[in-house]
């Protein structure tokens, strides 16, 4: 009946009636009973904060008709006086404004100061909470609002609920309305929302409003919002940060989201982002990046930084990284790393950039280093990739023993290229730990006065026993551009069935001197076993009292053979330099007397003396005598003993100690052949 009443009674009227009932049950229960046009003039001309009391205790649903009919400057009014009087005005106007349609509420929201709008959102939820309805209802309110004022209420809304709110709302509005809110307080609210939504937010969000919300967030759920983002909206957004930011972020995903955010940045940025994490880190990501996209990155990158990323990543990540790099960069990078380490990604890498990368590196250290801890299959074919010119050097900076044994495994003409190139002292150094017969089969294709000069560098020991080892033709030729005292070494530490084919092979003018350098010892054993005719032109040759020495200590049946073939005048200065007793013990050896007759008219009459008075049977010394021409002999016999001489000329002794008599030769072709033959005694000639 009252309400029937006031909606005949004037406006204003009605107005002050239901002022005057001072917003009580019974106001709200009359205006319940109106038509809402007629509530809405009244409510619209009553004391605003009567009507916000008389609103609170009306029915939710027609109080919610009511306010959407109401203007909304009146109705904002209205709103926020009952948000304020009490804790059942706030509960009152949420339901309202959850009952109208979202339109009007959202107008309605716009015109509330923030913080009010802020209590009211809050309360919305709770009452949706516990109404067990979605929170949806609320956060289509906040997608009907202009994205500013939302954003202003949604930053005093307590975490949790804006949290609840920004989750229910279609993801392009949330991400409008996240891009208007305070970065601080969009970035709590993204913090708290699950991974998967706030990731689409953030993707949905301008760039640099996520990555200012970015900065407030934990790094550690930040770095699992940025997993969930478009990796390309993820790295433009890493690009906005602060370098540090980011890459204390980005060191916290996930690695292959990390990888995947990382290659959609411009390669300097990402390079300035991997720098600054720690290089554990740093690695992880690059390693599960493509090659191609982590070696731009790289290459922005100084070596010293780029070596400390890579020695984290796995050998094969970082070999496959340094293909897709300029050479030259990654030479600069591998300097700067640990050499054991460079080594196991130099294994890793394709022969020809692993080539190419030791090329541009400080060979006489860093690559020296590396290559010297590289297994020796991986470092040979690295080595057969490069020039000789750049390999040499490599090879004499290395450990010896690695480098020989790369070399050992080298393709035999690369491995003579690279040998040829390197100062002589360092090949020679490395062939003392190469196997030999590797060290012979690579010098065969070296020029033999290259080869000879190496060989020279090494110890005799070493030296015979890779020459031994090739054949005779090719090991002649480097003695013979050997140095005569290391040639003659070489020979003299060689086994006797060696060596002396290798003098037959020389020239003779290049074995003699040699010959001469061998100690005399050596010299004879070998002499013994060389071909006679090839040791007496040697011998020719050789120095006359080098040769007696040695001759003398060979055995006697074998020498005598070869000194017998020598040129006479060459065999007599040998004879004459021997002790008589050697030389008696060699002469009757040859197999003819008038040979040996020649040889002694040859040397001095008293050398051939002392040798005479040695020959025995006394019939053997005679018929030697007796082959000589008569003006030698006579000479000869006058450096005699007497009592020798005496024999040999057939005249007896009495006849000497008298000073008187008659010397008579032995007859020579049915004549006599008187000669002077005691010519010291003045004897007469008949």
């Amino acid at each position: 009946v009252g309400a029937g009443a006031l909606e005949f009674m004037d406006t204003k009227a009605g107005a002050f009636c239901l002022e005057q009932m001072e917003g009580s049950f019974q106001a709200a229960r009359i205006m319940e009973k109106m038509t809402i046009p007629n509530a809405v003039e009244k409510l619209q001309e009553m004391d605003r904060p009567v009507a916000a009391r008389t609103m609170e205790k009306m029915d939710s649903d027609i109080g919610a008709s009511v306010m959407e009919a109401i203007a909304s400057e009146p109705a904002v009014f209205i709103l926020q006086e009952m948000i304020t009087h009490s804790i059942g005005g706030l509960q009152a106007s949420a339901r309202m404004l959850l009952r109208m349609e979202a339109l009007p509420s959202a107008q309605h929201m716009e015109g509330m100061q923030s913080r009010h709008g802020a209590r009211l959102l809050e309360k919305m939820v709770e009452v949706l909470k516990i109404d067990g309805n979605p929170v949806s209802n609320a956060a289509l309110i906040l997608e009907r609002m202009s994205a500013e004022s939302a954003a202003k209420k949604l930053d005093k809304v307590e975490n949790s609920a804006s949290t609840r709110l920004l989750e229910n709302m279609e993801v392009t509005a949330a991400a409008k309305l996240l891009d208007a809110m305070d970065p601080k307080a969009a970035g709590m609210s993204l913090q708290a929302m699950d991974s998967k939504v706030s990731g689409k937010c953030l993707d949905a969000m301008d760039h640099g409003s996520a990555a200012r919300a970015l900065v407030y967030m934990d790094p550690q759920l930040g770095a699992s919002k940025l997993e969930n983002m478009d990796p390309s909206t993820a790295a433009s957004t890493l690009c906005l940060l602060e370098t540090s930011s980011a890459a204390n972020v980005i060191s916290l995903m996930e690695v292959f989201k990390a990888s995947k955010a990382l290659s959609q940045m411009s390669p300097q940025a990402a390079s300035k982002i991997v720098v600054a994490m720690d290089e554990l880190s740093g690695g992880r990501i690059l390693d599960r990046m493509q090659s191609g996209s982590s070696a731009r990155i790289i290459e922005h990158m100084l070596p010293s930084q780029a070596a400390e990323i890579m020695e984290k990543m796995s050998a094969r990540s970082a070999a496959e990284l340094m293909e897709a790099t300029s050479s030259d960069k990654c030479g600069k990078a591998m300097e700067c790393m640990e050499p054991s380490i460079a080594a196991f990604v130099l294994a890793d890498m394709a022969a020809a950039p692993g080539g190419a990368v030791l090329v541009s590196m400080e060979r006489g250290g860093s690559a020296a280093a590396v290559m010297s801890l590289v297994q020796a299959p991986v470092g040979s074919t690295l080595l057969e990739t490069m020039q000789s010119p750049e390999a040499a050097p490599l090879l004499e900076a290395m450990e010896m023993s690695a480098a020989g044994a790369m070399l050992e495994m080298m393709q035999t003409p690369l491995a003579a290229s690279h040998l040829s190139c390197m100062d002589e002292k360092a090949a020679g150094r490395i062939m003392e730990r190469m196997k030999q017969d590797a060290s012979a089969k690579i010098l065969r294709a070296v020029d033999s006065k290259l080869a000879a000069n190496m060989l020279e560098q090494t110890n005799a020991n070493v030296r015979q026993g890779i020459i031994k080892r090739m054949s005779a033709q090719t090991a002649s030729l480097i003695l013979t551009d050997m140095e005569t005292k290391a040639a003659a070494r070489t020979l003299q530490a060689m086994d006797l069935h060696v060596s002396p084919t290798l003098l037959e092979k020389m020239h003779v003018e290049q074995a003699a001197p040699v010959m001469s350098q061998i100690e005399t010892g050596a010299l004879g054993k070998i002499l013994e076993r060389m071909q006679s005719s090839a040791a007496a032109e040697r011998m020719n040759n050789i120095t006359p009292s080098h040769l007696a020495v040695a001759l003398a200590n060979a055995p006697h049946q074998a020498v005598a053979a070869q000194l017998e073939l020598m040129e006479s005048s060459k065999a007599a200065s040998t004879v004459e330099q021997m002790l008589p007793e050697h030389a008696v013990a060699i002469l009757l050896k040859f197999q003819k007397e008038a040979v040996v007759a020649n040889l002694l008219e040859e040397i001095s009459p008293k050398a051939a003396a002392r040798i005479l008075e040695m020959v025995t049977p006394e019939e053997k010394r005679s018929n030697i005598f007796n082959t000589m021409e008569e003006e030698n002999s006579t000479e000869i016999l006058s450096e005699m003993d007497p009592a020798i001489s005496c024999k040999v000329c057939r005249a007896g002794p009495e006849l000497h100690r008298s000073g008187t008599g008659v010397h008579v030769s032995v007859e020579r072709g049915g004549s006599l052949d008187v000669r002077p033959s005691c010519v010291r005694w003045s004897c007469v000639v008949v």
